[in-house]
């Protein structure tokens, strides 16, 4: 059972409290659930669950915050972790291993498990979490959902009766989504305490048991998930909590159609990729790129993010290329631009300004302070532009490095799910911004697992599916 009575938090080098006079209950064999925009102090609540605020991050903290009765307010970080298990937004910082059944025990040895306990807990948590294809895997060669899912069966083969998730479905396939439902409940029916901070609210839809939702650090609506209605969702900007699946009815691009055609701004011919250990993502894939707002769509896995790489030039193909109409193009980050899944891989400056005016000046674009607030503005930035961008939230992040790939003007745009850490209206935002930027000569290519971006809108897609 998590409890946090009366908790004001804030950083270090805040002025004003991240977290304001919060109490909140998580009982054993219950689904609790937070939501809010981005920026309202979800990560932050999860961060002084688990001690990270104030014993990493320092700060002050003020309230109390039980586990199972037992206060740990004061107490230190590796006794806290043998209460609480965590799954952060950002698996690969929670991993230590090179391959997944490596990683799993790990934690297991640490603990003096014996040989043979570890052997039935591993094996467990594989099965319970479909994990046995990439059991053997290198870490870094799975896909952000993969990895997502290797960092929950890590925190389950603890067996810590409290869990708390830190945006979980990020990166998940709709299919792999319901699976986390479906293991979330079976946890809860198990007696484990879940709390969920997620934008994505569907999928919690008869399972949550409490819901509470926050804003500027303060909790402003609590109950069942009923309390979600449609005006509760357009006050504070959420999530729907019904999202219907259009993946079957969009229609799909295909390269004969493509490939010749005037508005055709690249193409993969006869493309195929391995992996350094043998395993073969594509195997004579021809995909073409024509003008226009198009999603890309295929289950965890199966090479989309590969494939965005192979067009940019960051991954060489074992076969085939990569054509470009434009027979001027040097190189493809010179004609187009690449939003990547982990923005902190994309943000080098110390401002949010910096970061904003090095990509303007990238396209060759006047840059004025002017054109810098405008940008801003439109992503509602405006009131971080001199903050480090690495002290924004993950959603803030997120429509940075979308700002950024925008100032560059580029002729083709692929950005790798780039609205996972979006609360409802953000994406909603975005989405509009992405419209109409492919609709003044620009090609935009969406990988997505994101039921609620094409819930409403009609887009092209093109599909990736196995190849055997």
């Amino acid at each position: 059972m998590i409890e946090l009575k009366h908790v004001s938090y804030a950083y270090a080098d805040e002025t004003k409290s991240n977290l304001k006079d919060i109490s909140i209950t998580a009982k054993d064999g219950e689904i609790t659930l937070c939501t809010g925009v981005s920026g309202c102090g979800k990560s932050t609540l999860l961060r002084v669950v688990n001690s990270l605020c104030p014993n990493y991050y320092g700060g002050t903290l003020e309230g109390e915050i039980l586990i199972d009765g037992i206060n740990i307010v004061g107490e230190e970080l590796a006794y806290v972790s043998t209460l609480v298990g965590t799954l952060f937004q950002d698996p690969e910082r929670q991993f230590f291993a090179l391959n997944v059944e490596d990683e799993i025990a790990f934690a297991l040895e640490w603990k003096g498990l014996t040989k043979a306990q570890i052997i039935e807990r591993v094996n467990s948590v594989i099965e319970m979490f479909s994990l046995e294809e990439i059991r053997n895997q290198a870490i870094d060669s799975l896909s952000e959902g993969q990895k997502q899912k290797v960092g929950l069966a890590t925190v389950v083969a603890m067996q810590v009766k409290n869990i708390i998730l830190d945006e979980p479905t990020a990166n998940l396939d709709p299919e792999s989504t319901e699976e986390l439902a479906k293991i979330l409940n079976r946890l809860k029916q198990d007696n484990y305490c879940i709390m969920v901070v997620d934008h994505r609210l569907y999928y919690l839809k008869g399972y949550a048991d409490k819901v509470y939702i926050l804003e500027q650090g303060s909790v402003v609506e609590e109950g069942d998930f009923s309390v979600i209605s449609n005006e509760i969702i357009k006050k504070y900007g959420l999530r729907k909590t019904v999202v219907n699946d259009r993946r079957e009815s969009l229609k799909r691009l295909e390269f004969s159609d493509v490939e010749n055609s005037d508005d055709c701004i690249a193409q993969c011919r006869e493309l195929s990729f391995k992996y350094k250990n043998g395993k073969e993502i594509f195997k004579n894939l021809n995909v073409a790129f024509p003008l226009g707002f198009h999603v890309l769509l295929g289950r965890n896995g199966i090479g989309k993010t590969t494939l965005s790489r192979l067009v940019f030039g960051l991954e060489k193909p074992t076969n085939g290329k990569v054509i470009f109409t434009d027979d001027s193009v040097k190189h493809p980050l010179s004609y187009g631009s690449i939003v990547l899944q982990n923005t902190d891989y994309q943000l080098n400056m110390s401002s949010v300004h910096n970061e904003l005016k090095s990509c303007f000046e990238l396209s060759g674009k006047k840059c004025t302070n002017e054109s810098i607030k405008e940008v801003l503005k439109e992503l509602s930035l405006e009131n971080f532009e001199y903050r480090h961008p690495q002290s924004l939230s993950g959603g803030q992040k997120q429509r940075l490095v979308i700002g950024c790939a925008l100032c560059k003007n580029p002729k083709i745009l692929v950005l790798d799910e780039p609205t996972s850490g979006l609360d409802g209206e953000n994406m909603r935002k975005i989405k509009q911004i992405l419209l109409n930027f492919s609709k003044k000569g620009h090609c935009v290519v969406v990988i997505t697992h994101d039921l609620e971006l094409i819930d409403e809108d009609y887009f092209d897609a093109i599909e990736i599916r196995n190849q055997d």
